[in-house]
């Protein structure tokens, strides 16, 4: 692989308004950047998270944008899509920027969410 999962913590506040909250998320995305460079075992290694089979030790939910354009588009390169059939996150959303938009797939724990939750979350967004 060659990517790098860059974990991000977010406290949000039922009080504080949407854009200080986008701004909050903003700063801590910038400070992440800054140390992107370190690989995501070395951090798990140096935090050393109490482990649980209920969580996952650093982060529940995943955002993940496909911006590889030239592979997207590759006409000898077929997609495979690999179905579990389990989450490995909470929530995990895929962003793939296409020539017609956006393509998202939204994968999430059922024992957490309702199928209409993620429906409405996924209309909101």
């Amino acid at each position: 692989m060659f990517v790098n999962t860059l974990a991000l913590r977010t406290h949000v506040d039922g009080q504080q308004d949407f854009l200080s909250l986008l701004a909050q998320v903003r700063n801590t995305c910038l400070e992440a950047y800054e140390h992107q460079d370190a690989p995501f075992e070395k951090v798990v290694d140096a935090v050393k998270p109490q482990r649980s089979m209920a969580t996952t030790p650093l982060f529940q939910v995943m955002l993940v944008l496909q911006n590889t354009d030239a592979i997207i588009h590759a006409s000898n390169v077929q997609p495979y899509v690999l179905e579990t059939g389990i989450s490995k996150f909470d929530l995990s959303l895929e962003v793939t920027e296409a020539p017609h938009g956006l393509s998202c797939i939204m994968e999430y724990s059922t024992t957490l969410f309702k199928p209409e939750t993620i429906a409405r979350l996924c209309r909101h967004f």
